[in-house]
């Protein structure tokens, strides 16, 4: 409808035709984007890496995609690894006496679980490559949600997310919900 179509439509564009496989046109309109915006850092990539379907055929293949099979009916999600150990949220059902759900999602509060990992054959094959998961931390888990681990490099630091409660008090917006916070856990 314009004569003058601004440079980020053609990327727009490129990226939906990626999208149904028509990769040709899709790099078609990335040289269109980049002449139109030569300073764009998405342009200056693609200048440089023109070949990059030829990098992703020659990666295809190199992993194996399956169930590791640790998932539950709930919501699993998440994962970080901390040494030889699959650390992940969940909101399965762990059997406990006192149960609680989320309202908002009808589904359990979300706790980290831990799954050691089997080592690696002689040739770099897992087989069965997770035990079956146990709670994490239980000082680390509370009554409610505690979710997406992360471990720095050492592994003796962690970050979380964890609804806004902390020595037993739980903390509210101004419309009385219980949000989430970033917290940090130290390796003792």
């Amino acid at each position: 409808m314009n004569e003058e179509i601004a440079p980020e439509y053609y990327y727009r564009y490129a990226q939906s035709l990626k999208s149904i496989g028509q990769y040709a046109k899709a790099d078609e309109m990335m040289v269109q984007f980049n002449k139109k915006s030569s300073e764009d850092l998405r342009g200056k990539i693609f200048n440089d890496k023109q070949n990059y379907m030829d990098v992703i055929k020659a990666n295809s293949g190199r992993y194996i995609i399956k169930d590791a099979g640790i998932n539950s009916a709930y919501s699993d999600y998440g994962s970080a690894y901390s040494g030889n150990k699959l650390i992940f949220t969940s909101s399965r059902d762990t059997g406990n006496f006192a149960q609680r759900k989320h309202k908002w999602s009808n589904q359990y509060f979300t706790n980290m679980y831990s799954a050691d990992i089997t080592p690696k054959d002689e040739k770099g094959v897992i087989e069965d490559s997770l035990s079956v998961p146990e709670k994490f931390a239980k000082n680390i888990n509370s009554r409610f949600h505690e979710a997406t681990p992360v471990f720095t490099k050492d592994g003796k630091t962690m970050y979380f997310t964890r609804n806004n409660f902390n020595n037993g008090k739980k903390g509210k917006d101004a419309n009385r919900i219980t949000l989430l916070k970033v917290y940090e856990s130290n390796l003792n």
